[in-house]
């Protein structure tokens, strides 16, 4: 993940934070992919779509879940664009594949947050 916003930062010239919790549960490797995945979309909307300064890449985990947290500080989503957008529909595929959960939306003061709870030990 570091590398992945560091690579992020560098190509796009945004600046992102990142913030990864050293003692992350194991997880199943489909679930690492789609973790993967849905932080690099989530940043390459970042990208696209925010006219954001800077984003925010967190993972941690708590109560039996990883939480991947992926938000900025630009104009912020369209509500009815986080319903089933391109990109957006497929996170939420991925999410549903590993027996996760996804929301998406406005961040206040400005931003959007990407929130992906994935439970530990869940196997698909």
């Amino acid at each position: 993940m570091i590398t992945l916003a560091s690579g992020f930062a560098e190509r796009s010239g945004l600046r992102v934070q990142h913030s990864l919790a050293p003692d992350l549960p194991a997880l199943a490797p489909e679930q690492d992919l789609a973790i993967y995945r849905v932080a690099q979309e989530s940043l390459t909307n970042v990208g696209r779509h925010a006219q954001a300064a800077g984003a925010l890449l967190a993972l941690d985990a708590r109560d039996g879940v990883v939480v991947l947290r992926v938000s900025d500080n630009g104009r912020g989503i369209d509500e009815h664009a986080a319903v089933d957008a391109g990109g957006l529909a497929g996170m939420r595929e991925r999410a549903l594949l590993i027996g996760g959960r996804l929301a998406v939306g406005r961040r206040e003061p400005t931003g959007t947050e990407v929130v992906l709870e994935v439970p530990v030990g869940t196997r698909s």
